[in-house]
């Protein structure tokens, strides 16, 4: 079970497939922040990267391949990423992207922080929901596997909530503490996974007004 390779992450032996988005620009900062460094940075567009993050990469101390493409499922990254012999990938991706690439999946462990508790909110906007049915916020991180959301857990933990008008910022900012939380723990367990109910636990729709009924409940 590949799984087995996340001893590798104690050590920092891991890398980072990173989107040209503002949410990877956060991911390098904290990084830098926390000095906590990977051994390769791939990112993918087909655009011109983002100057702030050009600028970030250039204090990072290590390998950075740019890829162009904007698709995760490409042979490209596929190839790049097999070859780099590292097993352990921190993934942010762009909006609505679904990884199947299938040697991807079965042959490293790509790491992804869930702004939701998992498997009771899952999809992409789950941090507004917890808040409005619960007042509560929790971030799982986990290993991606071919269904959204369902791959094996490695660490929840709850946040306290974010100040008004501060959601789409604090949703980076626990996605990150997570990850590197994970990175610096001496022991990494996987936890079971539960029963989904596939019909209930999925939060998909960010209607126009549920950021303002989120805020609503914050202080």
């Amino acid at each position: 079970m590949k799984t087995k390779k996340l001893k590798d992450l104690s050590n920092k032996n891991f890398g980072m497939i990173l989107s040209n988005t503002i949410r990877s620009l956060s991911y390098l900062n904290n990084f830098i922040r926390y000095k906590t460094m990977p051994k390769l940075i791939i990112i993918y567009s087909k655009k011109n990267i983002n100057l702030e993050i050009q600028k970030k990469i250039i204090k990072m101390s290590c390998k950075i391949i740019i890829i162009k493409s904007n698709n995760i499922n490409s042979n490209k990254i596929e190839n790049t990423v097999i070859n780099s012999k590292i097993s352990n990938f921190i993934f942010s991706s762009y909006p609505g992207e679904i990884i199947k690439n299938k040697k991807l999946l079965s042959q490293i462990n790509l790491l992804h922080s869930h702004s939701g508790l998992i498997p009771k909110y899952m999809g992409s906007t789950p941090m507004y929901y917890s808040i409005i049915i619960e007042k509560k916020i929790f971030c799982t991180t986990f290993v991606i596997n071919k269904n959204i959301d369902q791959g094996s857990i490695l660490l929840v933990k709850k946040y306290n909530l974010p100040k008004k008008n501060m959601i789409d910022n604090y949703d980076n900012e626990i996605r990150i503490k997570n990850l590197i939380y994970l990175i610096n723990s001496k022991e990494i367990k996987v936890k079971v996974k539960k029963k989904i109910n596939m019909q209930h636990n999925f939060f998909y729709k960010a209607h126009p007004i549920l950021r303002n009924v989120a805020n609503k409940k914050l202080i």
